[in-house]
């Protein structure tokens, strides 16, 4: 979201629930409905809608990330896209890297 004075938000990787809606309308999803974006779900995402935690999220965030830095959601290239990245010029980034893209 981007606000009038310019500053940008990430305010949810979820899809967003109306709080100020009329009674009846704050849920608009049916129980173990799948919503959301596939190529940013994570696997038991995908599967089961129960077994998410926190842990989705981080993957989410994961391919954001990689969509970030490579333009692409595409995770079969993975390897190839972190070799081209100059790592041995900045080896702080390169295991701050390795670290995001090990969970996700």
């Amino acid at each position: 979201m981007v606000l009038n004075n310019g500053h940008c938000y990430l305010l949810d990787f979820s899809i967003g629930v109306s709080l100020n809606a009329d009674p009846g309308l704050t849920r608009t999803t049916i129980v173990g409905e799948h919503l959301g974006s596939i190529n940013y779900m994570s696997p038991e995402q995908s599967r089961d809608m129960t077994s998410m935690d926190a842990r989705s999220d981080i993957y989410s965030l994961g391919i954001v990330l990689l969509e970030l830095l490579t333009g692409s959601t595409d995770k079969s290239n993975l390897s190839v896209v972190l070799g081209k990245f100059p790592v041995n010029k900045m080896p702080r980034f390169a295991m701050v890297a390795s670290r995001i893209f090990q969970r996700a």
